[in-house]
């Protein structure tokens, strides 16, 4: 190896690496051939040792962060459910010979969110695509649930009247005695605070 090749080398590798592997090497090759062979590479060494360290300069100055206090106060909570049921009971003309019309159809297959009252039911936002919106329901487990108008939820056989942005309206069939009446009920984001 040529002074050349040596110098590049050196150049390359940092000085605490080339001290390590220099110091190494002369052991090794120190220990195979002994004598004078190696002495121009312990002058190296001890060239590479005398050099003045380099200075780690001081860290950087970090800019205080500005602190910002997040109030909830005055704000609604988008989670919060406001179920506005319990309503007037509509004004329907009774038949007597028709008892049962206004009762939940008892041949119809029941929807996800029919096992469940309407106040556990969270409205958590609508959907739009072309002409069609749905209603995202929130159920307890936590599980959103997409629905339009005609489908069902809640316990009294709720039907999707109406979806707006802030609102779904439902019909119940509210059972009072021995017959049904129809009671209106809205499920909506929360108004709190506003």
């Amino acid at each position: 190896m040529d002074k050349k090749s040596k110098y590049s080398v050196v150049a390359a590798v940092s000085k605490k690496a080339l001290v390590v592997l220099l110091g190494g090497a002369s052991m090794l090759l120190g220990g195979c051939i002994g004598g004078s062979d190696n002495e121009d590479l312990r002058q190296e060494i001890e060239n590479i040792k005398a050099r003045p360290g380099g200075k780690i300069g001081a860290p950087p100055q970090i800019k205080p962060v500005e602190k910002v206090v997040y109030s909830m106060e005055g704000i609604a909570d988008p989670f919060k459910v406001i179920v506005i049921g319990g309503g007037p009971i509509r004004d329907e003309v009774y038949d007597p010979s028709i008892d049962n019309r206004f009762c939940p159809d008892p041949d119809r297959s029941r929807e996800v969110l029919e096992g469940y009252t309407l106040d556990s039911l969270a409205m958590v936002g609508i959907m739009s695509q072309d002409e069609s919106t749905w209603a995202l329901v929130r159920s307890p487990e936590g599980t959103v649930h997409r629905l339009k108008v005609g489908e069902h939820m809640g316990q009294n056989s709720g039907k999707i009247t109406s979806i707006e942005s802030t609102k779904i309206e439902l019909v119940e069939r509210v059972r009072t005695g021995k017959r049904c009446k129809l009671r209106d009920a809205v499920l909506t984001l929360n108004d709190a605070g506003k």
